[in-house]
This record gives C-alpha cells, structure tokens and sequence, in this order.
C-alpha cells in the first residue's frame, strides 16, 4: 500500500526550451509538491527528452505510466505549442491515459490572456480533470465553454528560497524583472528616477541570468519592490505575477499598479499599496520610503497573508483535492488496471500504432528541416533576431 500518492510531472526543463538556458518559474512550483510532503514525484522534461532521443515524448509517457503507476499526471503546459506538438503530448495518448489507463491528469497554465494561449487548453480540455490557471482568474472564462474545469490561482513559491531573514534593507526601491518587451515599465521606472527617487533595478532569470537566491536576495534587500502587472508589449491586460508572491514572501512592500487581478487575493492600502499612473507612482513610492512605520506595516501584513493563505502546501492540497487524490481519498492501488488481458492487448495495439504515426511524423519533420524551405526560414529568422525583432514564436508574443 502506498503511503502517499505518486505523481509524474511533465514539463520543460529549459525556458522557452532552449538548453542551457534558465530553468522556468514552473519547475519551482511543481517541486513543492515533494516539499510539502503531501506525495511524491518523478519529473519528464519534453525538452530534454526530445533533445537526448530525437523524438516525442508519448512512448515514454506509457512506459512510465506502467512503470511507476502514478496516481496523477501533471503538464506544464507551454504558452501556444498544441497538443502534439514540441513539448506537449498528443491527444491520443492523453485519450488512452484518461480513457484506458484511468489515470487523471491536471494541466496547467502560466498564460491565459491570449487566445493563443488558451488554444492547447481548450484541445486538451476533454482528456483532463483540471486545468489550473496561475495568471488570472477572469480571462479564461471569455475563451471557454467549459469553465467549471479551470481552476484559477496563485503561483506558489518556495519559502525556503523566498522569506524575511531580517537582513539589512538597503535597497530602497526595487524592481527586479524584465523590462526590454515591456515598454510601460521603462516608462514608469524612468519617472521614478526623473523625479531623483533611486531604483535598483535589473532583469530576472532571463535579462540578467540572475540565480534564484541572488534574485531572492534582492527582493530581501528592499525596503519596496515594484510589480507591474501588465503583459509583455500588451498595456492593459493584466496578470496576476508570480512576482507578487516573491515580493511579500520576502518582506518587502509590494508597490503595485492597479489592476483587479491581485485585488482576488490581497487587499490594498492592507497587504500593499497600488498605484494608479506615474503620478501617483512618484508621489506613493516617496511617501513610504519617507514613513517607515505605515510602510513596515504593510509588509507585515502582506508577508503574513502570504505565509498563510498561499502557500504551497495550501496549493496543492487544493489541487489534489478537487481530483480526489489526497492521501485520504486515495485508492490504495494508485490508479485503476485494466480489467483484461484483452483490453490490455488492444491498449498496447493503439500504443505501437500511435508509436508508429508519431515516428513517421519525425520523419517528416526531419525531410522539411532539410528542405530549402526550412534553410531560408532559419536564415529570416536569424536575420530577425539582428534586427532584435521577436523570433521565440510566430506571432511574435513574448512571455
């Protein structure tokens, strides 16, 4: 008998699935589920995977689900790549996990503001019990009919890496984040230091290839830090950043611009202080950093609320529990076999026929790559990137 439920994580190891690169925010997030305690788990990175054996990750998918018998699965899922796709199974083999193997699988989301976004959600939307959304809780519901199976919340973090240590605060205002795709937060920043009010500011993981403790550390540092809570070169559509989670668990106070995402979760004037214009900015980040103890007050406040409300123990036992399998609603036998030998062989027949398309897809891949198509295209998208234009997608989103 198990004594906690075992779940397979499927996710990139790599931002934007590029090797070598910084490891995303969601692997953080994933991992405490093992630190809460509440299960234990095996991680798949698609990119990896793809990149060490030249093909999806489908086959191994199955062979883990026999291995290991997982009692849940859950995806990552990367912002506009469709089922099928790079770094996201095909609808098949979600098909035989749900409908066969009788394993339930969670899907979640970093960005729901797009339609582009919402896409490989909506695909795969019949062969999962619950999709989570980690940046806004309205957005999804103008995209889908099925919006029971969305869950809306915050991105937890590790308080072991983000928490108050008490060190000196000599940071007076921060901003710790990227700013080259966000032209509203260069505009802003800029008043700040137009009006003679220091900012420390540098980019995160992706602009600075800052590690997560200096990222961290800073935030400690600071007796303010800022967020702005629009998307990347999309003034007006606001999400609910993992930034704010960072910045309270930390102990500083959260100077936030308005917007009614964070309002689901915090209270303003109470947990942080919300700005309306640049302004108001000015006026704001000058007042706190003058009045220490209205400032200190608030942090605590939000530190707090964070600590206690949003944690990442409080996350997953939310999760787990709206798919029934938290320890005391576990079966013991993780999840449910096959009832015979014959529906076993014809599960294994659609595996190997799946096996097959997804090989003959590979192949087909690989003859385009080597078409002279594909040459010219990697040759505009090199002569893109001189230009500093966006080449991360087709559409020229940036996340």
């Amino acid at each position: 008998m198990k004594e906690k439920p075992h779940i397979l994580l499927l996710l990139t190891k790599w931002w934007g699935g590029i090797p070598n690169s910084p490891t995303p925010d969601i692997d953080q997030q994933l991992s405490l589920l093992e630190v809460t305690g509440l299960a234990t788990i095996e991680k798949l990175y698609y990119d990896e995977y793809r990149l060490n054996n030249n093909c999806p990750i489908d086959l191994k998918l199955f062979n883990l689900c026999f291995e290991t018998k997982p009692d849940l699965i859950v995806i990552a899922l990367f912002p506009s790549d469709l089922p099928g796709g790079m770094y996201t199974p095909n609808i098949k083999t979600l098909d035989i996990i749900k409908n066969h193997l009788n394993i339930p699988v969670v899907a979640i989301m970093t960005d729901s503001t797009h339609p582009i976004f919402m896409k490989p959600s909506e695909l795969i939307e019949p062969f999962v019990s619950l999709i989570v959304v980690l940046d806004s809780s309205t957005a999804y519901l103008r995209m889908t009919s099925q919006p029971n199976k969305y869950l809306p919340m915050w991105s937890p973090r590790d308080p072991r890496i983000f928490e108050d240590r008490h060190i000196e605060r000599d940071i007076d205002i921060s901003f710790i984040g990227g700013i080259a795709d966000y032209p509203d937060r260069r505009r802003k920043i800029s008043s700040l230091m137009k009006s003679n009010i220091a900012v420390y500011q540098t980019g995160g993981a992706k602009e600075a290839k800052l590690l997560i403790e200096e990222y961290a550390n800073l935030m400690m540092r600071s007796k303010i830090s800022l967020n702005f809570a629009c998307m990347a070169n999309h003034e007006g559509v606001f999400q609910l950043k993992g930034r704010v989670i960072e910045v309270m668990l930390s102990g500083a106070m959260l100077l936030e611009e308005e917007n009614p995402e964070i309002k689901k979760w915090f209270e303003p004037m109470v947990d942080y202080v919300p700005f309306e214009n640049e302004a108001d900015l000015v006026e704001k980040a000058r007042y706190y950093i003058a009045h220490d103890a209205e400032r200190i007050e608030i942090a605590a406040r939000g530190h707090l609320k964070t600590k206690d409300q949003y944690s990442g123990e409080r996350f997953w036992k939310t999760v787990l529990g709206k798919v029934g399998i938290l320890m005391e609603n576990t079966n013991s036998q993780g999840y449910l076999y096959l009832n015979s030998i014959e529906s076993s062989k014809d599960l294994m027949e659609q595996i190997i026929d799946l096996n097959l398309q997804l090989q003959k897809a590979e192949k087909t891949i690989t003859l385009i790559q080597l078409s002279k198509f594909w040459k010219l295209r990697k040759i505009w998208f090199n002569f893109k990137k001189t230009l500093g234009l966006s080449v991360d997608n087709p559409e020229g989103f940036k996340f």
